[in-house]
């Protein structure tokens, strides 16, 4: 087990891009169980970024134009409560994409986050 606490930034971005992409391709296979874990991976990433001082998940913004649609994806849940207007706008772009689950996930969270039912933090 790698102790994430002990990567760089730069380090951490690098795993969640190569862990997105991963993920986005093991839903093209329906592969779940390796979806299910690379979530665990996604968010434990994600958790390391917000608790160092100052929050480091800003530095996903530059993968909000990732060529890959769930790294875009993924990348706009972490940013909601740090870039909150480009993670939306970003969330917008993938439904208009069609390009399922990431649509249908991103239709989701939007609806969540305009009915309140999620608060980002």
């Amino acid at each position: 087990m790698i102790d994430r606490s002990q990567l760089s930034t730069d380090q951490l971005i690098d795993r969640f891009e190569r862990c997105a992409v991963e993920q986005g391709d093991a839903f093209d296979y329906s592969l779940i169980t390796r979806v299910n874990r690379l979530i665990d991976e996604l968010v434990e990433l994600e958790a390391e970024l917000k608790r160092r001082e100052p929050d480091q998940r800003s530095a996903l913004i530059p993968l909000l134009t990732h060529k890959h649609v769930n790294v875009r994806f993924r990348s706009a849940l972490a940013l909601l409560a740090v870039a909150t207007e480009e993670a939306r706008e970003a969330l917008q772009n993938i439904v208009a994409l069609k390009r399922y689950p990431q649509t249908a996930d991103a239709i989701r969270m939007l609806r969540s986050l305009d009915e309140g039912r999620y608060v980002p933090n």
